[in-house]
């Protein structure tokens, strides 16, 4: 058996297990979407949070902030399951990703943090 320390290993792997827990009815287009989405935005927003002068109330550990957006999409992904066509699941998944990626990541800082993180990822 091999340790890692979790900063070492970091968010890829709980994210690829994850992706192969999710609900029937997300198709692999649906996956790719998802993996597009982490891709473009968890390690920059990460990243913001870490550098740049953002005050967390706690300090937080990358890996479990990302598995914190992938418990709030779990529980988002319930809706799924009363679905009967996939044709409007994209613009759901965008949506919930960007309200997990403000509760899991950017609910970590106080106030006047929480503006600067709302104005670095609208941008």
């Amino acid at each position: 058996m091999i340790t890692m320390d979790m900063n070492s290993l970091g968010w890829r792997p709980l994210f690829t297990s994850w992706l192969n827990l999710l609900p029937k009815i997300l198709t692999d287009n649906h996956k790719n979407y998802l993996i597009e989405l982490f891709e473009r935005f968890i390690d920059p927003c990460i990243s913001y949070l870490r550098k740049i002068d953002l005050n967390e109330l706690s300090s937080t550990c990358n890996s479990n902030l990302v598995r914190s957006l992938m418990n709030i999409l779990d529980c988002q992904f319930d809706l799924f399951n009363d679905l009967k066509s996939t044709e409007d699941i994209f613009p759901l998944i965008e949506a919930m990703f960007f309200f997990a990626l403000v509760w899991s990541i950017g609910i970590t800082c106080d106030s006047n943090s929480r503006i600067k993180f709302d104005f670095f990822l609208r941008k």
